[in-house]
């Protein structure tokens, strides 16, 4: 299971990178991407039970412009026991582009994390749908070389 989640986040990964309207990726996308991913799993994979975990927060010690510290939120699924992120590293601490495992360490200090069900990532928004299908085809024309 670890290995075909880390093959589907790295083929999904790759195309998002190639996509225009994600310039700077990862960068800010990791919920929106972290839902193509759950979509590509859920759909075409027909992995399971997908939950998104999301809108975890964490303060770092610099601060920012009001003197406050600074907040980072982030986004990744879980799958089978297995955390899933294919976009920590947009994070100084973090370099690997795309990190399956079990070991929750890192993505622990994101306090306040809300998770959802597959369901909720089935009833994504049209844009997330819209660039999951061009994702899913794209990956769908390279497995059949074209």
């Amino acid at each position: 299971m670890e290995d075909r989640l880390f093959a589907a986040a790295m083929a999904v990964r790759r195309v998002l990178e190639g996509r225009e309207d994600f310039s700077g990726f990862p960068r800010g996308y990791c919920q929106g991407a972290s839902r193509v991913l759950g979509l590509y799993l859920i759909k075409d994979l027909k992995i399971g039970p997908v939950e998104i975990v999301c809108n975890g927060e964490r303060r770092l010690t610099e601060l920012d412009e009001f003197e406050q510290p600074r907040c980072q939120s982030h986004a990744w699924l879980e799958v089978g026991g297995f955390l899933v992120d294919m976009t920590a590293d947009q994070f100084c601490d973090r370099l690997e582009p795309v990190i399956v495992t079990q070991d929750h360490s890192w993505h622990d200090q994101f306090q306040g994390q809300q998770r959802h069900a597959g369901s909720d990532i089935l009833e994504s928004s049209p844009f997330v749908k819209e660039v999951y299908q061009r994702v899913a085809d794209r990956i769908q024309g390279l497995s059949n070389g074209t």
